[in-house]
């Protein structure tokens, strides 16, 4: 009787063992189809590049920001801000108001006004 105790509770600590062992493998199975799976199923963005040559006024931007309407404006280092709606760049300059052409900043308030920082510290709210 004694022996057969024995020779059981070996094969129920074998069994045990066993049995931890493929969970394991199964668990690491299961994170790893997971983690192979994540970038079939990933968001995949598109860039588009735009530059001077393609309508903007200068290559050297400061600031970037887009507005509740969709248009994205951008603040240059010497050629004051450039609003494009997705196909073509309107600029403002100093002839339109600007203190200076040196943009450093963009901030749009609740009532939808652009503010504009320039390098002349003064703000110029395009509505």
């Amino acid at each position: 009787m004694q022996n057969y105790l024995n020779i059981n509770s070996l094969s129920l600590r074998a069994l045990s063992v066993s049995v931890v062992k493929l969970h394991k493998r199964f668990l690491l199975s299961v994170i790893l189809i997971i983690i192979s799976g994540t970038n079939a199923f990933s968001q995949q963005y598109f860039f588009r590049r735009y530059s001077v040559e393609e309508g903007l006024p200068q290559a050297s931007v400061y600031c970037l920001m887009q507005d509740t309407r969709g248009y994205i404006w951008m603040g240059t280092d010497g050629a004051g801000v450039a609003r494009f709606d997705g196909r073509t760049s309107e600029v403002f300059t100093k002839a339109n108001g600007l203190s200076d052409n040196v943009v450093r900043s963009l901030f749009e308030d609740s009532d939808g006004n652009i503010w504009i920082g320039t390098a002349g510290r003064n703000a110029f709210g395009a509505g």
